[in-house]
């Protein structure tokens, strides 16, 4: 069962999987990303299907998620060797076929079109 989640800002909005945006919480937490705001972050699955009202996400919040999905790209960008947390959280972000040797392919295509639409500030999320 695919839950699909929008984040709303005035006239702007992003739709996306709520497997994704949770997989890119744990991803961006990972690499340093600290929500003041968490409930619309942490909640569970069971929460999204009993509340179609996600809540509201902070300027400073989505700012910041944004911030960490960055680094995470840059860093993979530039061949820094992630934490052994890190690498956990990206795996999630990997397919089958996508390991060879000491290499994996992430594909961050979401995560960096969660991140485009968060660094223009907060939003409202909701379940669709």
């Amino acid at each position: 069962m695919a839950i699909d989640l929008e984040l709303l800002r005035r006239h702007e909005r992003l739709m996306c999987d709520w497997s994704v945006w949770r997989n890119t919480c744990e991803m961006a937490s990972a690499f340093g990303w600290k929500p003041r705001s968490a409930k619309p972050m942490r909640q569970s699955l069971t929460e999204w299907i009993d509340n179609s009202d996600g809540g509201m996400v902070s300027d400073e919040d989505a700012r910041c998620l944004a911030r960490a999905i960055l680094l995470c790209i840059g860093m993979l960008a530039t061949n820094q060797r992630p934490t052994r947390k890190q690498m956990t959280s990206l795996i999630w972000f990997t397919g089958k076929g996508d390991f060879e040797g000491d290499s994996m392919v992430v594909h961050l295509d979401e995560p960096a079109r969660i991140a485009n639409y968060c660094y223009q500030g907060g939003f409202r999320m909701r379940r669709v």
